[in-house]
């Protein structure tokens, strides 16, 4: 549960930095740079944290048989297909443009990616949700 929490807030942090206005005020070179640098920062925890939270939730729910465990793994899981089929081609784009080339059309890849990054926070919030509920519940 610890790890999903962290999880969550990671999501929240990255939300944040995509539609923060002090972030969003950079100009475009600056904007790239701050997002690709916080892209390979979390790039490495955003997997383990997933995988290690999802399979946590199911051992639970195996163990315990509380449906909730089962939905909280769930849950947090959506967050591998989401992320590869709708946020994967915009890391990969953004990720090969160079600071030196952005401009305005990076910036909105920049805030799209901050919009479907939200669905992630809410699929981990509601996984924290869920597993509180399960271990309040027994």
């Amino acid at each position: 549960m610890v790890r999903e929490c962290f999880f969550t807030t990671q999501c929240k942090t990255a939300s944040w930095l995509c539609a923060s206005t002090a972030v969003l005020n950079l100009d475009d070179k600056s904007l790239l740079s701050v997002f690709k640098g916080t892209l390979q920062s979390a790039k490495c925890q955003f997997p383990l944290l997933v995988v290690t939270g999802t399979a946590l939730g199911a051992y639970q729910y195996t163990k315990s048989k509380e449906l909730f465990w089962a939905v909280g793994a769930g849950l947090l899981f959506l967050n591998i297909p989401f992320t590869l089929t709708c946020i994967g081609g915009i890391n990969k784009e953004l990720m090969a443009t160079s600071t030196e080339s952005a401009g305005a059309e990076t910036r909105k890849k920049i805030v799209k990616w901050g919009n479907l990054h939200s669905v992630r926070t809410v699929l981990s919030a509601a996984s924290v949700a869920a597993f509180v509920y399960a271990f309040v519940k027994q």
